[in-house]
């Protein structure tokens, strides 16, 4: 799911700079409107010490 939000604002120099704001979810299989949390990371491995 993509949402996002954007502003304009005008500089003193007679430019107008905009700003996005963007934010990806995952969707949930039986419900939509949920947000799925990220997977966790897999382990990193350890080697043993001598």
């Amino acid at each position: 799911m993509l949402r996002y939000a954007k502003a304009a604002e005008f500089q003193t120099r007679g430019l107008v700079h905009f700003h996005t704001l963007l934010r990806l979810d995952g969707c949930g299989p039986d419900d939509p409107e949920a947000i799925v949390p990220r997977r966790p990371r897999p382990p990193t491995r350890t080697w043993p010490t001598p």
